[in-house]
């Protein structure tokens, strides 16, 4: 009997040792699992980590919005709470975007001469404060594509964007008034333009002639669109004829403006309409395939280099006689660079 109680004893403290080790078992599984889940937590805490220093990159890489830091001010001193951006200082960033006061609390009302001249910006955003951009400020950036101007702007300067030989689009506020000459000059990826209704003044010089399309708001009281040609209301005059584009012949025009037909390689001859009495400087400069052109009878005056480097120009049709040729007053040059033209008048020939 002794030894029937001495071996169930002995079974039963079998039993529980067998109970503890499978209860140690599932508690160490069960901290086993707890560790696992801590792990996957601090994995996604370390991806979490992750997201944020890759989104701390992204707020180092500036997302869009934010104004760039490191531009040099310049205050005027006569005017309180203004200033100008001078220059690009110590910025580095490609995607500028310029703040619209300084860090010293002054409106940024002007970006200045040759501020950004031969950088490697690709875009910029310029804030409603600025209300004249100066010349040259933005010249040969050959990477900029875009630019996004403030509703503020109302002066771009001569040359400020010109040589930009990446800028596509442009969409002009209509807060601008003035475009001085050759503002987007060379600019040759740009193909179209809209001009806004409250436009006063654009220089003949200041766009590229890459351009395939122009649309005119029809509320400005200065220019308009008309046979693919942009006429100056006001001047009566011929300011950028569009390939393919017809002079207006209704007596709306008298005057070819200054580079409004000039480097455009795809003409091979052009017949100026009656109604034209004036050519201006440089209408027709670097035509380099224009080999003949009809003046007609009415012109009084053509301008200095008006044909110039036009090197294949070999026939000069003239509508009247050669005493008519000789009282029209000729500028300077108008036919430097050119082929050895023959003008056919009425009466006679003269030769170059």
């Amino acid at each position: 009997m002794k030894k029937t109680l001495i071996f169930i004893s002995l079974l039963l403290a079998l039993t529980l040792t067998f109970i503890s080790c499978d209860t140690g078992s599932a508690q160490s599984n069960g901290n086993s699992n707890d560790k696992n889940i801590s792990d996957d937590v601090g994995g996604d805490k370390n991806d979490e980590n992750g997201e944020k220093d890759n989104d701390d990159e992204k707020e180092e890489l500036r997302p869009i919005g934010k104004p760039s830091e490191g531009f040099m001010f310049v205050s005027y001193e006569n005017e309180k709470g203004i200033c100008e951006l001078h220059n690009i200082g110590t910025c580095t960033d490609t995607e500028i975007v310029i703040p619209a006061t300084s860090p010293e609390g002054d409106a940024v009302k002007y970006i200045a001469q040759s501020a950004f001249y031969d950088t490697a910006i690709t875009s910029v955003v310029i804030p409603d404060s600025v209300t004249a951009i100066g010349s040259w400020a933005f010249s040969d950036c050959k990477k900029l594509t875009e630019v996004r101007f403030g509703n503020g702007l109302k002066e771009i300067q001569g040359c400020a964007f010109q040589d930009c030989t990446s800028l596509k689009k442009l969409t002009f506020p209509e807060s601008l008034t003035e475009i001085h000459h050759q503002a987007f000059e060379n600019c040759n990826s740009l193909t179209s333009i809209s001009i806004s209704k409250n436009i006063e003044y654009i220089d003949s010089s200041a766009f590229p002639r890459t351009l395939t399309s122009i649309t005119v708001d029809p509320e400005n009281a200065r220019y308009r669109m008309d046979g693919k040609c942009l006429i100056d209301i006001s001047l009566k005059s011929v300011m950028y004829v569009l390939p393919g584009g017809v002079i207006p012949t209704d007596g709306s025009v008298n005057t070819i403006d200054s580079h409004a037909l000039d480097s455009r390689n795809d003409l091979t001859s052009f017949v100026i309409p009656n109604c034209i009495t004036y050519i201006e400087s440089a209408a027709f400069e670097g035509c380099e395939n224009l080999t003949s052109v009809t003046i007609p009878a009415g012109v009084k005056s053509i301008g200095g280099w008006a044909f110039a480097k036009c090197s294949k120009l070999t026939s000069i049709n003239y509508e009247g006689t050669i005493e008519s040729w000789n009282n029209i007053e000729l500028g300077g040059d108008w036919d430097k660079n050119t082929g050895n033209y023959t003008i056919h008048c009425t009466n006679g020939t003269i030769a170059k």
